[in-house]
């Protein structure tokens, strides 16, 4: 992988970490629980924008090994399930990975689904987008549509019946 893309990836979900980390704190609403049907262990906690911080660490460390892993390309296995199929194209003004997540787990207690698409520019810009499933310990989906680069991240993120904006 290209050093420079690899930073630039790295920045990347490391200021969407402390965004998210930002995020929450505030009154959880109960009254749109996402539910599971789910028979996967655990308590299958909605999602809500209380605890999304806690769910997004746990998801970034997934993404981030699944990414690092499979460096240009190919399939990276969970720890406990599932795998995690990685696809990169490049140009000149920067790469994109697409990450499609299927029953990948790492720690047995969570479960992520769906597809993840990160763009990297040369500039040091990047954006997510996507749509993940999360079941297990907590279960709901969240939608990422997030922006940003040196002077912070914006966009939003959608979980539990609530948008959270971030920047």
């Amino acid at each position: 992988m290209n050093t420079k893309y690899a930073r630039i990836l790295l920045t990347a979900l490391s200021i969407s970490a402390l965004v998210l980390a930002g995020c929450g704190d505030d009154d959880e609403d109960s009254s749109n629980p996402t539910g599971s049907t789910d028979t996967k262990p655990g308590a299958n906690a909605p999602i809500t924008q209380a605890n999304a911080q806690m769910v997004w660490a746990q998801a970034f460390q997934s993404i981030a090994q699944a990414q690092a892993q499979a460096g240009q390309g190919g399939t990276v296995n969970g720890t406990n399930s599932g795998k995690a199929t990685v696809k990169t194209s490049s140009s000149a003004t920067g790469v994109t990975y697409t990450i499609t997540f299927d029953d990948f787990s790492n720690d047995g207690l969570n479960w992520i689904d769906g597809p993840l698409t990160i763009k990297a520019s040369t500039t040091g810009s990047f954006t997510y987008t996507g749509k993940l499933t999360i079941s297990g310990q907590y279960s709901g989906v969240v939608e990422l549509n997030l922006s940003g680069g040196a002077a912070g991240v914006t966009g939003t993120i959608k979980t539990g019946g609530q948008t959270i904006t971030v920047g």
